[in-house]
């Protein structure tokens, strides 16, 4: 809100906004959740716990069983889906672990990056009456656990694994990431301003890559069919660690504000003119 208004009417539509995503964002995550509660409620179970009462009531608890790459070679993109996925449940159950009545029971079980002790792990919680499967980054331990969940009828929620084989693959997987086509559209709208002239980088320079796509070779061979002209490479080629871009930026920014020149670059903002950003107060 400006610091000089109590409920202008700019304010109040911004909060309105806010207030509408954040309630569909809510909305969208318990849906997820609620859904796979679904499926496993009509599923037979044998422990008494967890079997659907009489008048189709849900379950008291559910077993969510999630497997990750804790370690191995994608163990950063692990960590991340552990942490998005703490988030997500936490604040789509309003920090409760319950759908409704229903109690979460969400264990987790680190696929090291390898399918074959993916698929062990996937048929140790199957053994154990697990309904639910979730997780991995892995695209071939992602085909691995869609198969596990066809043979045993289970419901696999798949996580940020890419390959385009989880769409559709058969009506028991469910795909809660993005896909290698969506990347490949990125792409397009990345490198569209080369193709179309805008002076952003001279044709035939390097182009550097930064933050989690950059160390994905997909993405990384796309961009360079596209751009045949160019190197693709990433900022760590030029010294610049891919982590401290935001930093950088923001360093770079301030230092151009404190030399009253404009930051901002209008071919790719939008912007009517070059303008300095922010301001200073001593």
């Amino acid at each position: 809100m400006h610091p000089s208004c109590t409920q202008c009417t700019h304010c109040r539509h911004r909060t309105e906004r806010h207030t509408t995503v954040k309630a569909t964002t809510k909305f969208l995550l318990a849906t997820a959740l609620t859904s796979g509660l679904a499926l496993s409620a009509c599923a037979p179970a044998t422990d008494a716990g967890t079997a659907p009462a009489e008048g189709g009531e849900a379950p008291s608890s559910v077993d969510v069983g999630i497997v990750y790459s804790k370690t191995g070679p994608l163990a950063a993109y692990g960590e991340a889906y552990y942490e998005g996925l703490q988030a997500g449940i936490d604040y789509a159950t309003d920090g409760t672990g319950k759908v409704g009545d229903t109690e979460l029971n969400i264990t987790y079980h680190d696929d090291g990056g390898d399918p074959d002790k993916a698929v062990t792990v996937a048929k140790d919680l199957i053994g154990q009456d697990y309904k639910i499967l979730a997780g991995t980054v892995v695209s071939g331990i992602a085909l691995k656990l869609a198969e596990q969940a066809e043979q045993n009828q289970v419901l696999y929620i798949s996580g940020p694994a890419a390959t385009d084989a989880i769409q559709g693959i058969n009506k028991y997987t469910f795909r809660s990431g993005r896909q290698s086509l969506q990347d490949y559209f990125v792409n397009r709208k990345v490198d569209a301003p080369f193709r179309d002239g805008v002076p952003l980088l001279c044709r035939g320079s390097e182009v550097l890559l930064c933050g989690g796509g950059a160390r994905n070779p997909a993405i990384a061979a796309m961009l360079q069919k596209e751009l045949p002209a160019s190197r693709i490479g990433r900022t760590e080629d030029a010294g610049l660690p891919g982590d401290s871009k935001e930093a950088v930026a923001f360093a770079v920014l301030g230092y151009e504000t404190m030399n009253h020149r404009p930051g901002n670059l209008p071919a790719a903002t939008g912007a009517r003119g070059p303008v300095v950003l922010g301001s200073i107060t001593y």
